[in-house]
């Protein structure tokens, strides 16, 4: 099925008129070229899915995955977006800054496409995962920035950089860790 507009409205109104309740909703390897941003985040938000992908999507705006995106994807018990670009093929950034970090609540998630989180909204994400106050089962983060010592100073063990300095792994629990990330040749 190609993804518009009237066809998000259709799917999601057969969705709630038999009452259906959606636990992941994977949008893969598709095209958001004829789809509104603001259709797209009515869509989720009236589906409501407990945990959202958004992997390999041609056809992106930065309006699509705007702030009120970001933090709708930050409230699902799971969220993983990766591999965002434009019809030209160019990487289009998730909006996904160090004030929408700090609100973050869901327990399992993958940030795998440029965003705007700095080194201190990290540093202090990493804190609020250290001192208790936000249980991480897995998190993996691709930063724009080279993470230093000092970012993760405060990890206590909660934290292992992989590859590169740019990508880093969170768990409360480090048997939840995800698995390393596939380099391609």
């Amino acid at each position: 099925m190609k993804l518009s507009d009237s066809a998000l409205s259709s799917l999601s109104s057969s969705l709630l008129s038999v009452e259906c309740r959606v636990r992941l909703l994977s949008f893969e390897l598709t095209s958001l070229t004829m789809v509104s941003p603001s259709a797209l985040l009515r869509f989720l938000s009236e589906v409501s899915p407990s945990d959202v992908v958004f992997r390999m999507i041609r056809g992106c705006t930065p309006e699509h995955f705007g702030p009120q995106m970001c933090r709708f994807l930050s409230s699902r018990r799971y969220f993983s977006v990766s591999e965002l670009v434009d019809d030209h093929a160019k990487d289009v950034p998730l909006s996904m800054d160090d004030a929408i970090l700090g609100q973050l609540t869901s327990s399992v998630f993958h940030i795998g496409t440029p965003n705007y989180i700095t080194s201190d909204g990290l540093r202090s994400f990493i804190k609020s995962i250290s001192s208790g106050n936000l249980d991480v089962v897995a998190g993996r983060i691709h930063t724009s920035f080279a993470v230093d010592e000092d970012t993760l100073r405060e990890a206590a063990g909660d934290v292992r950089l992989i590859e590169d300095q740019r990508i880093i792994d969170i768990s409360t629990d480090s048997r939840k860790m995800l698995p390393p990330v596939a380099t391609t040749a």
